[in-house]
């Protein structure tokens, strides 16, 4: 057992197992939540509305932030870790940030647009107005 944590901590990073696990636990949730939705909507407008909702801001955080800061920010932070701890702190707070600022701009932007994507589908409104499905009583 010692010559194995040996070895994965020569090969591995620190952390990037726990990193791992979080990721595959993170991918795990949204599958459950996936086969939740499905059983409880069913193939329909419902469904699929929440999936454009949700598709357009997740995509948006993964390849502004997500991807972009992945890669270079731990080894820089890293490093910077191991000169001055200060400079490191300063610099992930700017980062993240810059971040914040990338993600809010991308939502008000999806915001504005978001209007031009909907179209009036003639499924969307097969409900009778006054049927006898209406729970509430006069």
């Amino acid at each position: 057992m010692t010559r194995i944590r040996a070895l994965l901590a020569r090969f591995l990073p620190q952390g990037a197992i726990l990193l791992s696990v979080l990721t595959f636990a993170a991918y795990a949730a949204g599958l459950v939540r996936d086969r939740i939705f499905a059983r409880t909507y069913g193939a329909g407008a419902e469904l699929d509305a929440y999936n454009a909702a949700f598709i357009l801001p997740e995509l948006a955080l993964d390849v502004l932030v997500a991807s972009g800061l992945a890669a270079p920010f731990v080894p820089v932070f890293t490093s910077l870790r191991r000169e001055d701890a200060d400079a490191a702190v300063r610099f992930a707070q700017t980062v993240l940030t810059l971040a914040i600022v990338v993600m809010g701009a991308a939502c008000l932007l999806l915001l504005v647009v978001a209007p031009a994507t909907v179209t009036s589908s003639p499924r969307a409104s097969t409900r009778p107005t006054g049927s006898a499905t209406s729970t509430c009583s006069a």
